[in-house]
């Protein structure tokens, strides 16, 4: 059996804005540069990135150069930018249009220090805009071109700055907007067949007192002398004061009287004093009938009749949008005596849910995440050495939740209880002291005292329970009483004075060694990290407070620098050594001698050769075979220049190769890096 689906634009939009969110308070994303060689067809072709196992997960990390993490300022919702131009038709927003996420149904406006933007509810039947819309009033407005906008929100310079392109703009949140916006509103009816012959329109004044407030009755007017003189003729019409103390106040015509004068009675009285010459427009009333059974207040209408030969309804003019609708039949019921010969056919537009503007994100339709980030010169080379400017690259991309492969944790001993386990999880955590105090017993029991377990906890909750000199760390395995608990380990020790925490712990790394005061730590998740740096060991439950975190690059005498909150990493391999002779050329290969050439011998590409005094270093990527250092390591050979370095010491990059998701790559021309040199990489992904 064959079916048909559709993704909803709804489920693309919150995609997008999911996304948002995860990159800024969740995962750790990172916009990376890599390939700093030459594409395998040379440079003046751009090929197209695959997405192959071998390409995500190998040779991005074999070309990769560095990265910088997206900030939770970094990364805004987008929807493609329409700037508003002069003899542009825009599309008209239309609830039962299929595609109208396609169409330019809205358009920016450059206000100085702002952008503002406006979505189109009617465009005069698709005609050209030639009125610029402006303002940030929340009602909605007609332009002289006869266009109905509706002010969206306003996007600041900074933020264009940042994020926007040519193609796309950031999409601000509006709270003005969302405050104001009514539910089950109609702003627009539209004509899909304008009949013949209503005549039932009348544009005129009050000639004369006594047509005032007929006989006395405040229901009663007289049209004067240009008034039809068929009688129920304007019945069901509206009549709208134009000038004067009641101006714009508006009536239903209830019923039509001929004789000695032209009588129009009226289902309620004006506000305002009519006066002689006070003018007025009379046109059929538009009769909006409530389908859905949800509305809350009744939608105003008349119908604007053109052509004195047809008299066609050209246009439903809104006085009122009333509020709570879900489906609407709209009609147009003439009396009889008006001699309609072809019925017009309305159609009202219903609003998004909650009213237009209450969602700029869904009602725009912005199913696009923009990341803008900035290489900002040589940043961090004078303490590791992370966005090296020696080179160029020709592609970058946004990496999820990759693994640092070597931390260095600094702690004291007067903030440690317990002692590391060689190859244990250790994880970040925070913690809430409960009420009352605690006995431990060397099973997997706790007694409380004055404490309130069954309110605070629940099972499966993760406890940390301290003498001060030992610590047991678990799951609440069984609640017996506010007083009783079990846990999921035994403890070690017994006491009856230990504070008890409830614990929110966050895995973030393997131990691959540890000395006095010092672990280091391999596979560490940086997606979680906070300000607290408080470890616990999974196994061990030791617990301490860092002083001190680096991203150490390992080897004899670690290459290690401070985290600054992982902001930054480098994947460059680095040799440090001894530039024996020669120059090495950027991109050439470079090979270490081997014994059993040339299937096992050692290769890279040079990023880079620095001169340092003492010690000389060999940045390189694409790193192949296993290379030796010191006195048994082989001379290693520029294949073009001829340089040879000797290696003293290995120095890997950062991240753990293949760790993390590789979920955008962009192939660009070749971008040249300097030290007195930015680069604003804007990623748009869309979804």
């Amino acid at each position: 059996m064959s079916t048909t689906q559709i993704v909803s634009k709804r489920l693309n939009v919150a995609t997008a804005l999911d996304f948002v969110d995860q990159v800024s308070v969740g995962s750790a994303y990172y916009v990376f540069a890599a390939k700093h060689t030459q594409y395998s067809g040379g440079d003046t072709t751009i090929p197209a990135p695959n997405d192959t196992v071998v390409n995500n997960y190998i040779n991005i990390y074999n070309d990769m150069l560095f990265g910088k993490r997206v900030g939770n300022t970094d990364i805004k919702p987008m929807i493609p930018r329409y700037d508003w131009t002069a003899g542009t038709t825009y599309a008209m927003y239309d609830d039962i249009d299929p595609v109208l996420y396609t169409k330019q149904f809205y358009a920016t406006v450059n206000a100085g220090a702002q952008y503002h933007v406006y979505k189109c509810l009617f465009n005069d039947y698709d005609t050209a805009s030639t009125v610029e819309p402006s303002g940030t009033d929340n009602d909605t407005f007609e332009t002289s071109d006869g266009y109905l906008w509706k002010y969206m929100y306003s996007a600041n310079n900074t933020l264009m700055s940042k994020f926007a392109t040519t193609e796309y703009m950031p999409v601000a949140s509006n709270t003005s907007a969302t405050a104001n916006a009514t539910p089950g509103s109609i702003e627009v009816i539209k004509v899909e067949d304008g009949g013949v012959g209503y005549a039932n329109y009348l544009v005129g004044y009050f000639e004369k007192a006594e047509d005032i407030r007929v006989s006395g009755d405040e229901y009663r007017y007289a049209l004067g002398s240009t008034a039809s003189i068929t009688p129920d003729f304007y019945t069901n019409c509206l009549i709208r004061i134009t000038s004067g103390n009641a101006k714009d106040e508006y009536r239903v015509i209830t019923g039509y009287v001929v004789g000695a004068q032209k009588i129009a009675v009226l289902n309620d009285p004006f506000d305002g004093a009519i006066e002689v010459n006070d003018t007025f427009e009379v046109y059929p009333f538009v009769d909006v009938f409530d389908t859905g059974g949800s509305k809350s207040t009744n939608c105003i209408a008349r119908a604007i009749i053109t052509g004195a030969s047809s008299n066609t309804i050209t246009k439903v003019e809104i006085l009122d949008p009333g509020s709570g609708y879900k489906s609407a039949t709209v009609v147009v019921r003439p009396a009889s005596t008006v001699g309609v010969t072809a019925n017009a056919s309305l159609r009202a537009i219903m609003s998004p849910p909650n009213g237009h503007g209450a969602n700029c994100f869904s009602e725009l339709g912005a199913n696009y995440a923009g990341v803008a980030v900035k290489f900002v010169e040589n940043e961090g080379v004078a303490v590791g050495g992370e966005l090296r400017t020696e080179n160029d690259y020709r592609q970058v991309g946004l990496l999820k939740n990759p693994l640092f492969a070597n931390v260095e944790i600094q702690y004291s001993a007067g903030n440690t209880i317990g002692a590391f386990l060689p190859n244990e999880h250790v994880s970040q955590y925070t913690s809430v002291r409960l009420q009352g105090t605690a006995n431990t017993f060397t099973n997997s029991t706790i007694k409380g005292v004055s404490t309130l377990f069954q309110d605070s906890i629940a099972i499966g909750d993760r406890l940390l329970v301290s003498d001060g000199l030992n610590n047991v760390y678990g799951n609440v395995l069984s609640i017996v009483s506010n007083t009783h608990i079990t846990l999921d380990v035994n403890a070690s020790f017994t006491s009856v004075s230990c504070n008890i925490s409830l614990v929110n712990a966050f895995s973030y790394g393997i131990i691959s060694a540890n000395s006095a005061g010092v672990i280091y730590l391999a596979n560490v998740n940086v997606s979680t990290v906070s300000q607290s740096m408080r470890f616990v060991g999974e196994e061990s439950f030791c617990t301490t407070v860092a002083d001190t975190i680096k991203i150490s690059r390992g080897g004899a005498t670690p290459d290690v620098r401070v985290t600054n909150n992982y902001s930054t990493f480098s994947q460059l391999t680095k040799f440090a050594g001894t530039i024996d002779e020669g120059t090495f050329t950027p991109d050439e290969t470079v090979t270490q001698d081997s014994a059993v050439a040339p299937y096992d011998t050692p290769s890279a590409k040079v990023y880079a050769a620095i001169e340092d005094g003492a010690l000389d270093y060999l940045y390189v990527t694409n790193v192949q075979n296993t290379w030796q250092t010191g006195a048994a390591a082989g001379v290693s050979t520029g294949a073009s220049s001829d340089a040879q370095f000797t290696v003293t010491a290995k120095y890997e990059g950062e991240l753990v190769p293949g760790s993390g998701e590789v979920v955008y790559i962009e192939n660009l021309p070749p971008i040249a890096r300097s030290n007195s040199q930015t680069e604003t990489i804007k990623l748009i992904l869309e979804f």
